[in-house]
């Protein structure tokens, strides 16, 4: 569905970190850390409707898919990648790959060959 013809929810709904309304400023500096170290720890959003769970939610996914995209490309133009950045690509090619049929992390470190936490550890 076109940005047109979307619900009014999903036409305003806020795509990065700075359109996002934070609770205060501690939890908008807590957020950015996750992001800027690259590391979103496992959460789990809890709340009445309406206070932003699902917007923050895709706010940290297409960060985090931002960021593998950015290594992926430094790989393909040869820039040398540590054993955890190459895992990070190859990750987010699985996820371009087998996104509406695998869902767990589990499912992905299988098709890794890795271990689901050292999967979570790497990104």
């Amino acid at each position: 569905m076109n940005k047109k013809m979307a619900l009014w929810t999903e036409k305003y709904r806020p795509s990065t970190i700075d359109g996002y309304v934070f609770r205060d400023n501690a939890q908008k500096k807590q957020i950015q850390s996750w992001i800027d170290n690259k590391s979103i720890p496992h959460l789990l959003f809890s709340g009445s409707a309406g206070v932003g769970k699902t917007t923050l939610a895709k706010i940290l996914i297409n960060q985090l898919l931002f960021l593998l995209k950015r290594e992926k490309i430094n790989l393909e133009k040869g820039v040398n990648l540590t054993k955890a950045e190459l895992i990070s690509s190859e990750f987010l090619c699985l996820i371009e790959e087998y996104y509406w049929q695998k869902k767990s992390v589990k499912e992905y470190a299988n098709l890794l060959g890795i271990t689901p936490k050292h999967l979570s550890e790497t990104i």
